[in-house]
């Protein structure tokens, strides 16, 4: 059974010079790229306390929230 729900944190590196073809995970097949000023990469944030600052989730008040929508600063 798939895994559904849950918080995710994304966090924004340096890109690489290029990117090389891969395998295929849950579906996805990486293909190869060539450079790139800015990457990303996903974590599990277990409570919104694990939240960079720069990254936060926010209720339908504005309220920091474990549900809602996504704010990223740059």
């Amino acid at each position: 059974m798939p895994f559904h729900g849950g918080v995710v944190g994304v966090g924004i590196t340096p890109g690489l010079n290029t990117y090389s073809a891969g395998r295929t995970i849950s579906g996805l097949r990486a293909v190869a790229f060539g450079a790139s000023s800015k990457s990303f990469y996903t974590m599990k944030i277990d409570n919104v306390d694990m939240a960079r600052s720069n990254i936060r989730i926010v209720n339908d008040d504005g309220l920091i929230s474990s549900y809602g929508r996504v704010e990223v600063r740059n």
